[in-house]
């Protein structure tokens, strides 16, 4: 460490070691037991404390967040293998079924910053690509080879198959999956304390557990009109993303037989996975949300369009490539903006993302009838409904960005610091407080 040359200089690096150490308006007390820590020894800290949680909590919830759509897939693949007849259902009834939750981000959100909240949701719902993915391959061969085995048909089995193996893993994850930082027993003490420190601090001082109740935790969320601007980003998306419960219906009108349909299905969502994992670091990386966003939807807007207006087969395919990676690309990136939107305290930032996901989960209301059979093969109402969501998520997100960097500019003047500036620590030695990520 370099000795300061002056005395204003001296008063400085005093000033700034003193608030390290106690805080101030801007910097949250570190912890006894890490008062005396280096930087180094602070850095030392988190790089072992971030390789436990990617060892135990990621590979956990992505497991367990795969086998949930391929448990929900199994429905629509099920379609083709005959589920509908078997069971009597009409297509009304079928739509109606596909209708009847935000812990692993609540979870994440309570351990990983919001620089390491991109990719590691990212391979979170990566799960959701290659389940869908994979889910058409798992399908394709039960549905092939599994009919009439121990007297029941083949889409019985998709069910017994993958239910069971979710049951069991399911188990397991409750002894895995840690609880909040302070009450996790695997960490040591100076990592439980520093997980909470660290988010606190980029929080700008405020305790993500600071004894609300979920009730005034819900009140602060009502009172906060980003979270309904969060609400019909994450509303938009998801009813830009509603073709993924009819994709192989949509496939099945290219012409090919069952089993070649499902096999088909898989392309697109192995395309998508590599794009939203690489949309996702990238957004990471660079700090940025909206244009992760606006970008990759406006490229699904094209897809949706496209497939309902070509009448060639490899145009409607590659099209459909096109749908698929623009929604997951932007879905992983509107997930961590949602949860980094609302940071604290922890009851306000559960309920705000309880309602995000549960009033944009109601598009299933509507979305679900907007494949009926009678309009295949190009689904012309479907295709443009998509389209104009997609449309509008892409312009919720640029109208959010202008919002959040207008009050990125009110918090620099009333901290004293020029509007837009890119200092972190002011003339007085104190820190910029919490900022919104764009």
């Amino acid at each position: 460490m370099s000795i300061p040359s002056t005395k204003s200089g001296i008063e400085k690096s005093n000033q700034v070691m003193v608030e390290d150490i106690i805080g101030s308006q801007y910097q949250t007390p570190r912890p006894e037991c890490l008062v005396n820590k280096s930087p180094e020894e602070l850095e030392a800290i988190k790089k072992t404390m971030l390789r436990k949680l990617d060892t135990r909590l990621m590979p956990t919830l992505i497991i367990l967040f795969l086998l949930n759509i391929l448990d929900r897939n199994n429905f629509t693949n099920a379609r083709l293998g005959g589920l509908e007849d078997d069971i009597g259902l009409d297509d009304h009834q079928y739509n109606t079924s596909l209708m009847i939750i935000p812990g692993a981000l609540l979870l994440l959100t309570s351990w990983y910053a919001r620089a390491e909240l991109p990719p590691r949701i990212a391979f979170l719902y990566a799960g959701n690509t290659l389940s869908n993915a994979f889910g058409g391959m798992i399908a394709a061969g039960v549905l092939d080879k599994m009919e009439g085995v121990g007297g029941l048909r083949a889409w019985r089995w998709l069910f017994i198959i993958e239910g069971c193996i979710t049951v069991l893993i399911a188990i397991a994850a409750g002894f895995i999956l840690p609880n909040y930082p302070k009450k996790t027993k695997w960490l040591t003490v100076e990592e439980r304390e520093f997980a909470v420190w660290r988010l606190t601090e980029e929080a700008g001082g405020i305790e993500d557990d600071d004894g609300s109740s979920i009730w005034k935790g819900a009140l602060m969320a009502l009172a906060d009109p980003k979270v309904y601007m969060l609400i019909l980003l994450q509303l938009s998306l998801l009813v830009g993303m509603a073709y993924t419960y009819f994709f192989p219906t949509i496939m099945k009108t290219l012409g090919y037989n069952n089993i070649i349909t499902l096999l088909l299905t898989a392309p697109p969502y192995f395309l998508a996975f590599f794009t939203s994992i690489g949309n996702s670091l990238h957004s990471g990386k660079t700090n940025e949300r909206c244009f992760h966003i606006a970008i990759p939807l406006t490229i699904s807007m094209l897809g949706n369009i496209l497939v309902v207006t070509l009448e060639t087969t490899a145009g409607r395919y590659v099209a459909m490539f096109l749908m698929t990676m623009g929604v997951y690309s932007a879905f992983n990136v509107t997930l961590s903006w949602v949860s980094s939107t609302i940071p604290r305290p922890k009851a306000k930032r559960a309920a705000a993302l309880a309602m995000v996901n549960s009033i944009a989960n109601c598009t299933h209301l509507f979305t679900s009838y907007l494949y009926p059979s009678t309009d295949k093969p190009r689904y012309l109402k479907a295709g443009l409904v998509l389209a104009t969501f997609t449309g509008v998520c892409a312009i919720t997100a640029i109208t959010l960005r202008t919002w959040l960097k207008h009050e990125n500019r009110k918090l620099d003047r009333e901290e004293g610091f020029a509007p837009g500036s890119s200092e972190e620590v002011g003339t007085d030695g104190r820190r910029k407080g919490f900022r919104y990520t764009l």
